[in-house]
């Protein structure tokens, strides 16, 4: 059985979606006076370390994948449904989690 070219893109796009929508959570709002804006960028800080670090966290899991992926020989049922479970895992590290909303 040859080697499936849509596992690798399909990954692809979930990894870069994932890691797009971390974006979400780091704003700061348009047209403030320089007090405010760096009050807002003060407010933003751990939002900026929880990005960088869910960021690596996901490009790390994107790589390795990605590794496993091309040096499979074949495309196999149970690889595909790994696969699928490891990217449906990815997708709920961008779930709101109760202890992540809470201040």
């Amino acid at each position: 059985m040859a080697p499936c070219p849509a596992a690798p893109a399909l990954s692809d796009g979930i990894y870069a979606i994932a890691m797009t929508l971390l974006a979400i959570n780091v704003a700061i709002p348009a047209h403030l006076d320089d007090a405010a804006f760096h009050k807002a960028l003060s407010d933003a800080l751990p939002h900026l370390g929880a990005f960088a670090r869910s960021f690596t966290l996901i490009a790390g899991f994107r790589r390795d994948h990605r590794r496993i992926l091309t040096a499979l020989p074949a495309e196999q049922a149970v690889i595909t449904r790994l696969t699928l479970l490891g990217l449906g895992l990815v997708a709920l590290l961008l779930f709101p989690w109760p202890s992540s909303t809470r201040k």
